[in-house]
């Protein structure tokens, strides 16, 4: 993939196969690259990018954990494992505001937002 021209079959793969790769890759890479303030949404729209990447590759990785199920590549879920313990995107006890568009009351008003607390023992 360094080449100009990079070959498509293998970014296809990449796509269809290591999808837990992929998802950790971008995780990781959205927690520390802001969108820039000009555009719609910056910080705030990163911000949500991040939590929805981190929430499904926290998903993926359980079923294969937790569940059993056989990942299409099991090397990209212990790379992405590596990957996690060297840049762990968000600490799983953090306090954290997500506003969802999809919880607007009828008067087109946001709820408030979901709040995910985790106690520290």
């Amino acid at each position: 993939m360094t080449s100009s021209k990079p070959d498509l079959q293998m970014i296809r793969t990449i796509f269809e196969d290591d999808d837990i790769l992929l998802g950790c890759i971008r995780t990781v890479s959205s927690r520390y690259y802001h969108l820039p303030k000009s555009a719609i949404g910056g910080f705030e729209r990163s911000c949500e990018i991040h939590s929805r990447c981190w929430d499904w590759v926290k998903k993926e990785i359980s079923k294969v954990i937790f569940e059993g199920s056989r990942p299409k590549a099991m090397l990209s879920v212990i790379e992405s494992l590596l990957m996690l313990a060297e840049w762990m995107p968000r600490s799983i006890h953090a306090s954290v505001d997500i506003p969802d568009q999809r919880h607007r009351g009828s008067d087109n008003q946001m709820s408030q937002p979901t709040r995910f607390i985790s106690k520290q023992l």
